[in-house]
C-alpha cells in the first residue's frame, strides 16, 4: 500500500486488508463541508467498519457491475472530497509457464494462478 499523510493532525490512522480475491464495489459515508464519514463495500459482501462520525448527509460512490479501480480525494486541514473510478474488468491472473518465440511465429503455453494483468 502506498500513501502519503494529507490534511491536519487530528483523527486516526486504520487500515481495513482485502483479500486476493476483494474488490471494492461501493463507498458510502456521510460528507457537509467534509468527508465526515467513510466505509466500503466488497464483491465478496463483506463490510468494512464505518470510519468518522455521524455528521453531514448520506453519499453513495458505486456503479453497477463494476469494481474501483482508482481512487481520489483533495484534503485541506480535513478530507472534503473523495471519488472513485469504476473498471467492468477485473484482474484476470496467469502463470505463464513456457513461450517459445521467433520472428516468424509465437507460441506460449499459460496456466491460470500467478502474474496479474490488467487489460
Amino acid at each position: 500500500m502506498c500513501y502519503k499523510n494529507r490534511g491536519g493532525n487530528g483523527g486516526s490512522q486504520y487500515s481495513f486488508k482485502l483479500e486476493d480475491d476483494e474488490y471494492v464495489t461501493e463507498i458510502r459515508g456521510r460528507s457537509g463541508s467534509m468527508v465526515d464519514q467513510i466505509y466500503f463495500f466488497l464483491n465478496t459482501g463483506r463490510v468494512s467498519p464505518q470510519y468518522g462520525g455521524r455528521g453531514g448527509s448520506p453519499f453513495e460512490i458505486k456503479k453497477d457491475d463494476h469494481v474501483g479501480s482508482h481512487y481520489f480525494g483533495r484534503s485541506g486541514s480535513a478530507l472534503d472530497q473523495i471519488g472513485a473510478f469504476f473498471s467492468e474488468t477485473l484482474s484476470t491472473p496467469m502463470i505463464i509457464t513456457d513461450i517459445d518465440y521467433d520472428m516468424d511465429t509465437a507460441t506460449s503455453r499459460i496456466a491460470k494462478g500467478c502474474c496479474v494483468f490488467f487489460p
